[in-house]
């Protein structure tokens, strides 16, 4: 966020005063991690003055010195529907140190699903959309992100500052930032798959609310004219929902327009597992290497994250193995195929004509 986060929660017992005209929403983990990648696939909001995120934060940045300020956002600027904006916040409260940059794109981006990531290392931080990467940071500032772990968050929200975001109009609520699902892989370095520096650590489809790994907020900050609520957070229907709107009518009742993603890398033949997995669309035949003998199982994903289907292949003793997928699958769309063998876990996109 380009502002400064100053907590102001009124409580009177144990109520909270929603004193100002509007409600958005905030979703926070209550875990925080240090690297990784984040993958998520969501629909932004339109409309001068409004605010739709994913961004990654120090949970005590906001106290001020001697804490620092530690923040990586990707924002959609609701006076621009076609873009959002990459930053790198550090410093502390009291004097912060931005880079923020707009990437711009021939879609609007409140008219469709499109796959968002951030990858965080020691290294480098970078922003990707629908698997382009479109900027990668380095320096200073990736190197002070290296000091603290960092929650991971979705917000919705309302600015002051409309020389941002532009100035807001309330006719155009309510308004929906809609996320079919969010992955996480860990930063391993060189032992991902085919030897990549992430690996996979879990998906969140939002079939239901997961109260281990989020909260919602109930606060505000500086420049924010919204409340935070907690009922401008719904999970229906496999989709999370941030609702924004004003403080009589909170809270989502309309119909959830569904993702229809379908695009994707076209290849022939897909590794994974640095060799242990390989799967051919032209045999539709699926390979793999077991160093001894373990019982297999896939379990079949759509794009979207959601479940498909699952079979046990039984057992296979030590060495390389070939399965005509067809056994199995009679797959019209492409899949993200989840194979189990042991200790060797991985995942890989299978294509349609099994």
């Amino acid at each position: 966020m380009k502002l400064l986060k100053t907590i102001m929660v009124l409580l009177v017992g144990a109520s909270i005063i929603m004193a100002k005209n509007y409600l958005g929403a905030e979703l926070y983990s209550k875990e925080s991690v240090k690297y990784g990648r984040f993958e998520i696939r969501m629909r932004m909001v339109y409309g001068n003055g409004i605010l739709s995120t994913f961004f990654l934060y120090y949970d005590n940045s906001w106290k001020g010195s001697p804490e620092p300020w530690r923040e990586i956002d990707l924002e959609v600027l609701g006076k621009n529907n076609t873009g959002f904006q990459s930053n790198i916040i550090t410093g502390n409260s009291g004097s912060q140190t931005h880079s923020d940059k707009f990437h711009s794109f021939n879609v609007k981006l409140n008219e469709g699903y499109h796959t968002y990531a951030i990858e965080w290392t020691p290294d480098y931080i970078a922003w990707f959309f629908d698997s382009k990467e479109v900027r990668r940071a380095t320096g200073q500032q990736v190197i002070e992100c290296r000091e603290k772990m960092q929650s991971y968050r979705f917000n919705l929200w309302i600015t002051s500052n409309s020389n941002w975001a532009g100035a807001f109009n309330p006719s155009v609520l309510p308004v929906y930032q809609y996320i079919n699902w969010v992955k996480y892989s860990s930063y391993t370095p060189g032992q991902g798959p085919n030897g990549s520096n992430f690996t996979f650590a879990w998906q969140d489809n939002f079939d239901r609310f997961d109260s281990q790994r989020w909260a919602k907020a109930n606060y505000t900050f500086d420049e924010n004219l919204v409340d935070f609520s907690p009922d401008n957070i719904v999970v229906k229907d496999g989709y999370l929902i941030l609702c924004l709107t004003n403080n009589q009518n909170w809270g989502f009742n309309g119909t959830i327009p569904k993702d229809d993603y379908t695009s994707i890398d076209q290849n022939a033949t897909v590794k994974a597992g640095k060799g242990n997995f390989e799967f051919s669309a032209i045999s539709s035949e699926l390979q793999f290497r077991i160093p001894q003998r373990e019982q297999v199982k896939i379990s079949l994903y759509s794009l979207a994250g959601k479940k498909l289907g699952e079979t046990d292949l039984g057992y296979f003793n030590a060495g390389t193995h070939r399965v005509n997928m067809k056994k199995w699958f009679n797959l019209q769309a492409p899949a993200i195929a989840e194979i189990n063998a042991g200790n060797i876990k991985d995942h890989l996109t299978i294509f349609p004509g099994l």
